[in-house]
């Protein structure tokens, strides 16, 4: 494996490590601690699911236009970007990641072709 593919999956490391990395400390009584365990844990409020998509750009995949703006299921007013990934011969996978200012940044930013579905 190259060294740049190789630092690049430690920097995925990296960032996938960072849940164990920001907990929270543990609230004094049982019932609380249940509670924290509960909550998904964020950095800076970025969204896992678009922190996973950056990674997988930074180790060579590769987004197939256009991409999707659904509703979530159930919901009439909060929105979902499916990316379809590519690398190679691999098979293409499929990436859902919540709409937020961040993947809104990085559309406009990569000037990627969006089809709205309501």
């Amino acid at each position: 494996m190259a060294i740049i593919q190789s630092a690049a999956l430690n920097e995925v490391w990296d960032l996938l490590s960072v849940r164990r990395r920001a907990a929270p400390p543990a609230p004094a009584d049982a019932e609380s601690a249940w509670d924290v365990l509960q909550q998904p844990a964020r950095l800076n409020e970025v969204d896992p699911q678009y922190l996973l998509l950056r990674a997988a750009l930074d180790t060579g995949w590769r987004i197939e236009e256009p991409i999707y703006l659904r509703p979530r299921w159930g919901e009439s007013t909060s929105y979902v970007y499916h990316f379809i990934l590519q690398r190679g011969l691999s098979q293409p996978r499929l990436l859902s990641v919540p709409q937020g200012p961040e993947v809104e940044r990085l559309v406009h930013d990569e000037g990627l072709r969006v089809v709205h579905s309501r």
